[in-house]
């Protein structure tokens, strides 16, 4: 998009640094968690070994799926690109500035790794301790590099980084542009898990709501158990009470025939 806007002129949209980093810092770490993630336990395989065929046929790796991510992946960019310009372009920072390419091209980066730590994580079979720490530290972790880099002039932030720190515009345009990113993807898987689920996704809806059922079933016998240990301990001390009415009334009476002696 930054290439039609500039007719080719050939000049980078982002800075050289975060071109450098994207790759390495900002976005390896949770992924090569993605890569380990285990959406289905084994012991459910062995149950389903048709969860299997899905893989083999290719279902989740084959030209229609890089289309997708292909489309997917250039509708972001130029939302992304289209929403900070308007957004951001020609906002006056607090020092009375109009903000220039560096300070927009950040604000674009930041949305992009932004929807990327999310892309992970929404894409992961389920959110485990060991993904969110690495995204969470990924992603956080961000900040804090780039606004150290910014203090040094080589880098060619030239303290941009401050100001935009301290602007609330800043964040609410990173939320937003965010948002508009990625909600049309939850919309659309929505719509996929609900109508057009793969054969896992099916397997493992039934598989929590017999999870729910049994947690249910084991609810209402517990609950069962203990109305009747309930019951047992009324009928208990029912039978108490009357054995210690007729041991009164048998004292009572001896006593009674040991007075009349």
């Amino acid at each position: 998009m930054f290439a039609l806007y500039t007719k080719f002129s050939g000049s980078s949209f982002f800075n050289g640094l975060t071109l450098a980093t994207y790759n390495t810092f900002f976005t390896a770490l949770p992924i090569m968690f993605y890569a380990v993630d285990k959406n289905i336990d084994v012991p459910l395989l062995l149950r389903h070994p048709r969860l299997y065929a899905e893989s083999r046929l290719g279902l989740f790796f084959n030209y229609k799926s890089i289309l997708y991510w292909g489309v997917r992946a250039l509708v972001q960019s130029a939302l992304t690109f289209q929403l900070v310009a308007l957004f951001f372009g020609e906002h006056i920072d607090i020092g009375g500035e109009i903000f220039d390419q560096t300070s927009l091209s950040f604000v674009a980066f930041v949305v992009a790794v932004t929807v990327q730590t999310f892309t992970v994580l929404f894409e992961s079979g389920g959110i485990t301790i060991l993904n969110a720490l690495a995204s969470g530290l990924t992603y956080f972790g961000f900040f804090g590099f780039i606004w150290i880099t910014n203090l040094i002039p080589a880098f060619g932030f030239y303290k941009s980084v401050n100001v935009l720190y301290l602007s609330p515009y800043f964040w609410l345009t990173v939320l937003l542009v965010s948002l508009a990113t990625v909600l049309p993807v939850i919309f659309e898987r929505s719509w996929r898990f609900n109508f057009a689920p793969f054969e896992y996704q099916k397997v493992l809806a039934n598989q929590s709501t017999y999870e729910s059922v049994a947690f249910d079933r084991t609810s209402m016998r517990d609950l069962a158990s203990i109305a009747q240990a309930d019951e047992l301990v009324e009928s208990l001390d029912r039978s108490d009470g009357a054995a210690a009415h007729a041991s009164a009334h048998f004292h009572s009476a001896r006593n009674q025939d040991v007075a009349s002696i």
